[in-house]
Order: C-alpha cells, then sequence, then structure tokens
C-alpha cells in the first residue's frame, strides 16, 4: 500500500549511499520458485561465475551502502509451493532490520502469524559483509513461536556461508533444560534444501519442544474421543532433504524416561526414516525403525521396534498409570499403516506383534493366600489389597493384525498356582476388546517352566 525510503545526501559525495529508511507498509510478498541445479558435473568455465553470484556479489554490492532501518508493517509472505501453485501463506509480518556498515552486525527482529499461529524472532549476525564474503561470524537466534516450540528457542554458533552453503560451526541451542551441542550445514543452491546435522546433549526434553506429554497425548481414559479425522500434513517431507544424528544421555516425554539414545533421521523426496539403532527404556534395550512415504497419493508408514528385558512395572505406571504387572517384557512389533489421518491409520494397520513377561506377579491379589484359607475357612472374597501378589512363570500373547484388528489365540498365563488360556480380538478402529479367558487354580505350588 505505501513504499517510504530516506536517502542522506551527504554520503553520496563520497560514493557511499546511505538509506536511512526503507519502509514497506502491507506489501505481499511472494517466494521465486527456485531453479533445479543443471544436471551434470560442472564445467571450469561455469566455476567463476556461480562465485560471483550468491553471496559474494551482495557483499560487493554491500561495501557501499548502509542501511539504518528497514521496516516491513502489515506484511504477506506467500511461500514456494509445489507444480506451480501458491504455498501457504505467512500473515501480519512486522520486520524491523539494520546493516549501519559493511563489516557492522545485522540485526532483525520479526513478528508474525503461520496457520493462525503467532511467531517471532530476534536475531544478529556480526560483521555481515564479510560473512557474505566467506568469513565467520557469530550468530545469535532467539525463537518464539508457542504452538511450535512451548518454551522460547536459544541459538548460537559460528557461522559461515561460502557458495550457497550455510554452516553452523560450535552450535549450540537451548530449550528450558534440553541442551544440544553439534554442527548443522544446509546447501541452499538447489529447488530444495539439503540439511545435515550432528547433534548431542545430555538431556532432551519433548514436552519443551513439542508440548503435550504421553499421557495427555493418549486421550482419555475412557476413548471416548474416538480417532481423528483430522488430515495430517505430510507435505514437508517433500519442502527439504535431512540427514540427522542425534545422540543424547538421557530423553523424557511426559513421565516416560529413556536413554543413553541414539536417534538417526533422513529426509528426501518426501520419504522419511528414523531409525533408533540401540536405546536403552527402564532396563531393556532395544532398536526400532519408522518411516513415511508422503510420495504418493496416500502416506504409507511403517514402524518396526523390538525390546528386551523391560522393566515392566515402573514403565507401565509412568506410562499409563498402570499398576497390576511387575516383570519382565520382551516386545516385539513389526506393523504398515496408510493414510492421512489418526482414524485413517489405524484402520489400514497391519503386521504382527507381540509380549512376554516372565519371572512376574500380578499385583493387588493373592491367590496362594486364597488357595490355602480353602483349608481352614470359608472362603471370604478374593484375598485383595495393594500389598497382595501373585507370582508367574509368564504372561503374553501374540497378535496378527489387520485392518486395525488385533487377533490372538495364544494368550497364556502359567505359575505355580495359575494356569490361563485365551483368545480374542482388539477392534482399535472402534476401540472395543472381544476376548474368552479360561482361568484355572491349581492346588499345587509347583512351577510352570
Amino acid at each position: 500500500k505505501e513504499l517510504r525510503f530516506g536517502l542522506a545526501v551527504a554520503p553520496l559525495l563520497s560514493g557511499k549511499v546511505q538509506l536511512t529508511e526503507v519502509a514497506l507498509i502491507s506489501p505481499i510478498l511472494t517466494m521465486p520458485e527456485a531453479s533445479p541445479k543443471t544436471a551434470g558435473p560442472k564445467t571450469a568455465s561455469a566455476e567463476p561465475s556461480e562465485k560471483a553470484g550468491g553471496g559474494a556479489s551482495i557483499a560487493t554490492a554491500l561495501r557501499s551502502l548502509s542501511l539504518d532501518s528497514l521496516r516491513i508493517e502489515d506484511g504477506t509472505l506467500v511461500l514456494r509451493g509445489e507444480g506451480g501453485t501458491p504455498g501457504k501463506r505467512i500473515d501480519g509480518l512486522n520486520l524491523e532490520a539494520s546493516l549501519p556498515a559493511f563489516d557492522a552486525p545485522l540485526s532483525v527482529d520479526v513478528k508474525a502469524r503461520f496457520d493462525g499461529q503467532p511467531l517471532g524472532f530476534t536475531g544478529s549476525i556480526s560483521s555481515f559483509g564479510p560473512f557474505l564474503d566467506g568469513e565467520a561470524a557469530q550468530l545469535l537466534l532467539d525463537v518464539d513461536a508457542p504452538a511450535y516450540f512451548p518454551q522460547k528457542l536459544a541459538v548460537m554458533g559460528s557461522a559461515t556461508y561460502t557458495g550457497d552453503v550455510l554452516a553452523l560451526d560450535g552450535l549450540s541451542a537451548r530449550a528450558g533444560e534440553t541442551m544440544l551441542r553439534g554442527v548443522v550445514s544446509a546447501d541452499l543452491s538447489g529447488a530444495v534444501p539439503q540439511i545435515k546435522a550432528s547433534l548431542s546433549g545430555d538431556s532432551l526434553n519433548v514436552d519443551g519442544l513439542l508440548g503435550g506429554s504421553a499421557k495427555a497425548a493418549a486421550g482419555p481414559a475412557d476413548g471416548a474421543s474416538g480417532w481423528s479425522d483430522a488430515k495430517i500434513d505430510f507435505s514437508g517431507l517433500k519442502a527439504i532433504n535431512a540427514q540427522v544424528n542425534l545422540s543424547v544421555e538421557r530423553l523424557s516425554y511426559g513421565t516416560i524416561k529413556a536413554g543413553p539414545i541414539g536417534i538417526r533421521a533422513a529426509v528426501a523426496g518426501g520419504k522419511l526414516k528414523l531409525e533408533l539403532p540401540n536405546f536403552q527404556l527402564y532396563g531393556g534395550v532395544g532398536t526400532g525403525v519408522l518411516s513415511v512415504d508422503a510420495t504418493g497419493k496416500v502416506p504409507v508408514q511403517t514402524f518396526r521396534f523390538s525390546l528386551s528385558n523391560l522393566d515392566a512395572y515402573p514403565f507401565l505406571d509412568d506410562m499409563a498409570a498402570f499398576q497390576r504387572i511387575e516383570g519382565k517384557a520382551a516386545v516385539a512389533i513389526d506393523l504398515t499403516a496408510s493414510g492421512a489421518s489418526q482414524r485413517a491409520m489405524i484402520s489400514a494397520l497391519a503386521g504382527r506383534a507381540s509380549f512376554e513377561f516372565s519371572d512376574g506377579a500380578i499385583r493387588g491379589i493373592n491367590v496362594a493366600k486364597m488357595v490355602r484359607n480353602l483349608g481352614s475357612a470359608t472362603l471370604s472374597g478374593w484375598q485383595s489389597g495393594d500389598a497382595e501378589k501373585t507370582d508367574f512363570a509368564s504372561l503374553g500373547a501374540s497378535f496378527k493384525i489387520a485392518q486395525g484388528k488385533a487377533q490372538t489365540s495364544d494368550l497364556h498365563l502359567s505359575g505355580p498356582l495359575v494356569r490361563m488360556a485365551g483368545v480374542g480380538t482388539v477392534d482399535l478402529p472402534a476401540q472395543t476388546i472381544n476376548f474368552r479367558v479360561d482361568p484355572q487354580v491349581v492346588a499345587s505350588l509347583e512351577g510352570q517352566g
């Protein structure tokens, strides 16, 4: 709607352009479509012209230019889309920036809304002109985006920009109790940014980064909310290519705790592969792989997970406030799904899963005491209470899963006084359970295996 600029006259006499102000009022800014890189090897003749462009050419221009104040008020930024269609919009964009001299810091203060959610960041790059010439500069960045990062994110490190590659060395990122260190690089020369990162830290609080908690994510205990039909946006998997290695000593999500844990993640061409090659969880050790393929019309997900020697009682208590089972647990899951919403994915779930608790106990009931009392007095109710236990040698089941329905024919429990067999179905889309179990109390204290 309005463009204002101010120009200092005196510096012109010495060949300098000093812009005292550039102000854009209610502008609409559209990110241009990136031109894909030309296939094939670079020729020697092409290299000088490529080096002359990008940051180096801007740096040359900045040697005779200073900008006291750049302001954008109530702007709109239209991001890159796919197939020639406009992308998402950043609205309510308010920006203030300044670059007093070629070798002075560039400072930026931005506030905006993305998908209706507020976000903002302030930052600076020291010696901005030399930075564009390829010299190292100190980067400081504070991000305030409560919808995406409930806690403010602070990033600092040594940055270099050579050609079209931005690199951050000695990077440190802090959000609440989470502190990560490492290196990050981004190749911005192609249509899709290429990002590589290697990060490590002492602790990672997933709640602090993403919000929510494990128990909150599970929804109401009665399951009344059902599965969501809201569409999950997987388009971000096509916006970047990335390789990330992350290792932390302790990871927490809600009340669940794990670690040490290493994560390898790769995103390319709309596909995500996340690997947990070796992690520790409540005394157990495990591996896992999660993948998402969003290249087709319907996204496809796969999940493989195995865990052994898990200390079941504290894990089940922290995850679901379930305090009836103790023992060592082994879990194996191999599942596939497809869809772009919770309901669609659950309804398409297929594969196998199994669990086995060993050398454990059912808490809250004492079958042995009940059997002993049969010989001396009439049984009066279950011998129950928080301190009571019934030992078992094994408790487990294996499931075949199709269209979200998990069926088992080998639910089993064996112990000195208790045997149980069962069959049934867990219908995940309908959130119902249909089981028949046949428990037996055996008047013998001889163990089972």
